[in-house]
């Protein structure tokens, strides 16, 4: 991902992304916001140029494992991440191979966190 690439935020908590709104304020990202994953598809498909894709992994339109499944059917490139409140071994059988929950943060978080972690994920090697 470039230094400067477009990341996407997805989660159906509106004070959570307006705090992660200002916790990415005058950083080196560019983040789009989505409230849930028929928004971020709608978003992805008009820009075209999404690097990572950070997504709740509990949404109430489609969970973000699938949302994650279905950007990367169309986008294979793609960079995914995943936040949740949850422990992350209750989310997904972790012996799934095709499970794309490979990066992940748990919540709460501070901004310093989370910047570090898009870093992270923005400077490895696409998830495999």
């Amino acid at each position: 991902m470039k230094k400067n690439g477009k990341i996407l935020v997805v989660d159906d908590d509106q004070e959570l992304l307006k705090l992660l709104r200002e916790h990415l304020k005058g950083s080196e990202f560019k983040a789009r916001f989505a409230a849930g994953g028929v928004e971020a598809l709608k978003i992805a498909a008009s820009a075209g140029d999404i690097e990572l894709l950070l997504t709740d992994v509990l949404l109430p339109d489609i969970n973000g494992i699938e949302l994650a499944k279905t950007m990367l059917k169309r986008q294979p490139e793609l960079k995914i991440a995943f936040m949740s409140g949850y422990l992350r071994p209750a989310l997904t059988d972790q012996d799934d191979p095709g499970s794309p929950l490979k990066s992940f943060i748990q919540k709460p978080f501070s901004g310093k966190s989370l910047r570090s972690f898009l870093r992270e994920c923005r400077d490895c090697e696409k998830n495999s």
